[in-house]
């Protein structure tokens, strides 16, 4: 199986590119930041694509994992969520169909849901406002549900949740560890909510893997990590690794939520547990962030 990887360039896509280049051929594509990581791979092919222009490239493959993607981050206009999320995927899913490809694997995000009110939700849950960037997402769910359809292929959509990694960005675990090693005090909200909301990007790769070595029609899966732990225990536990006092300030106002994990999602797929997952991003980040 070839398989074509978008976003090869950021934390996530190069992360799954070198994890499947260990069984597989992999097409590793990227439009910025050029991945300087592949070159001693022989399984993994480098190749610039901008996916807000006509897509030109003659490398077959049999199977696309779409990783590539605009978050929300200070100066970004609301115009290129769109732009780039939901037509460049479109763009990507014809360049998939000329390539006869029956294998799709998207990731998406909880930010389609907007705002969540419920303590625990699950895929059932309802669309509540979401922001430009939840919508362009939402768009692309849509558009691969009809790809499905119509070519007669198999996708699995994972909403994503935090991401964690050495040097990840965007998720409070990352914050609050720069906060705990500056020795400044960190405040809790809501101390025992129990918490699974994040999925540690080495186990990402490995259900990324199994989903593809699985014959799945169609399927939309929000992912975290099994065994949610109270926010308190995870703050405590990043103290403890670092051998640092606890300086905590505790705010009990409600808040927060947790992920309910699909059963088929819990038997088909290798998931870390919270602890474990926490336990991963401390060890890698322990001395860079």
């Amino acid at each position: 199986m070839i398989i074509l990887i978008t976003g090869s360039g950021t934390l996530v896509g190069n992360t799954i590119s070198k994890f499947l280049a260990k069984k597989y051929k992999v097409i590793a594509s990227f439009n910025k930041n050029r991945p300087i990581n592949f070159v001693k791979d022989k399984n993994i092919k480098v190749v610039k694509i901008d996916i807000t222009k006509k897509i030109n490239m003659k490398k077959k493959f049999d199977a696309l994992v779409h990783c590539a993607s605009i978050v929300p981050e200070k100066g970004i206009k609301k115009h290129l969520f769109n732009k780039v999320n939901y037509l460049g995927f479109k763009k990507l899913l014809k360049l998939a169909k000329k390539n006869n490809c029956k294998k799709i694997i998207l990731l998406s995000t909880m930010s389609v849901y907007g705002k969540i009110t419920k303590k625990k939700i699950t895929e059932n849950e309802s669309f509540n406002k979401p922001d430009a960037y939840g919508l362009s997402k939402i768009k692309m769910e849509k558009e691969l549900k009809d790809y499905c359809i119509k070519n007669g292929a198999e996708a699995v959509i994972f909403r994503l949740p935090g991401l964690l990694g050495f040097k990840s960005q965007h998720n409070f675990l990352s914050n609050a560890l720069s906060i705990i090693k500056e020795n400044k005090e960190i405040t809790i909200n809501n101390p025992n909510l129990k918490y699974n909301n994040i999925v540690h990007v080495r186990n990402l790769a490995e259900i990324v893997k199994q989903s593809l070595e699985q014959k799945i029609k169609f399927k939309i899966y929000n992912l975290g990590c099994k065994n949610p732990m109270r926010f308190q225990n995870i703050f405590e536990l990043m103290f403890e690794r670092l051998r640092i006092k606890k300086k905590i300030r505790i705010n009990k106002k409600n808040g927060g939520f947790s992920i309910n994990l699909n059963k088929n999602l819990k038997k088909n797929f290798s998931l870390y547990t919270t602890k474990q997952a926490v336990h991963r991003f401390i060890s890698e980040n322990i001395n860079s962030i």
